[in-house]
């Protein structure tokens, strides 16, 4: 199995045991450059870091489990996250100069979820849309409406899995939702059909690149191919599948460590921002220093030229 190397890890979040666990990348307007990671410190809240893996702010609204966001236009950026203390999603508005979390005032139809869990965006020309999964296996979709300084929710969607599910994924441009459940596999709903029943495009089982529990997706489109990254939290790896070639896997490949930088195990969330000058966050499970267990969890940064480099197979 291959091994990419983290260039920076991020600091700790603030609260300890299980906290750190999905992020979201905020690029510039051109989608060239990171400019920030939006954490979620589920404990506490959300954390914004810096590119060099500094606090800059760090909000306190909740035990806030998945987080995503869309850059609508200059002034607004919308950052939508499942809130387990308040069970509902939350929204906020990014004011990337300063850098500020604005809570967006909402109004949300009430959820049947038990607990809100997995959480992603989607946006397509016309609309943006927000899908909230829980841990019993419940999916939600919802169409927003963010109109001057409130956002409204309309429920446009539910599907019941049979267990538990978190990670969350859309693809824009060919109007997909990919779904990890964790001890069976993923699943793909068409959302220009949600008429249609999600199919099992992966499965757990007889497969020897993938073990449960599997937490985290994130999308990376490179040389007109769009692949699927899936955090394989039972061995500690990342399977890569070509959306493009019907999920064919490509390889897997672990993150070990570099200098002071502890290799990264039991990661829940990640996502990768666009093109050859973009990074790979992923959540490190288990942060250590000098080989012990005594920092809090926190976040690793890969280049994506070298995860091209891995699927370019160099």
């Amino acid at each position: 199995m291959t091994n990419l190397h983290p260039y920076l890890e991020t600091m700790p979040v603030y609260s300890k045991g299980d906290a750190a666990d999905d992020v979201a990348i905020f690029t510039d307007l051109k989608n060239e450059f990171p400019l920030f990671i939006i954490a979620t410190d589920k404990q506490s809240g959300l954390v914004v870091y810096d590119m060099n893996g500094n606090i800059q702010r760090a909000d306190t609204s909740g035990h806030i489990n998945n987080v995503d966001l869309r850059k609508l236009s200059k002034d607004k950026v919308l950052i939508g996250c499942s809130n387990r203390t308040i069970n509902a999603m939350q929204f906020f508005n990014f004011k990337y100069t300063e850098p500020f979390l604005i809570p967006i005032p909402t109004d949300l139809p009430k959820t049947s979820i038990e607990e809100v869990y997995g959480f992603c965006l989607y946006q397509n020309d016309l609309n943006i849309y927000a899908y909230v999964v829980g841990k019993e296996g419940l999916l939600e979709g919802y169409e927003l409406n963010w109109e001057d300084d409130s956002l409204k929710a309309i429920k446009i969607y539910n599907h019941s899995f049979s267990t538990q599910c978190e990670g969350l994924v859309a693809d824009d441009a060919n109007g997909k939702l990919y779904i990890a459940e964790e001890d069976l596999g993923v699943w793909m709903l068409d959302l220009n059909h949600l008429e249609a029943k999600p199919e099992l495009i992966i499965s757990l089982k007889n497969n020897a690149f993938l073990k449960k529990d599997l937490e985290g997706v994130a999308l990376y489109e490179w040389n007109n191919e769009v692949y699927l990254l899936v955090s394989s939290q039972g061995n500690n790896s990342f399977a890569v599948f070509n959306t493009n070639k019907n999920f064919e896997y490509i390889d897997s490949f672990n993150i070990g460590k570099n200098k002071n930088i502890d290799r990264t195990t039991e990661t829940d969330g990640l996502d990768i921002s666009k093109g050859i000058h973009g990074i790979l966050v992923v959540q490190d499970g288990k942060n250590t220093k000098n080989g012990v267990y005594k920092q809090n969890q926190n976040f690793k940064l890969v280049k994506n030229i070298d995860l091209i480099k891995f699927l370019k197979n160099e």
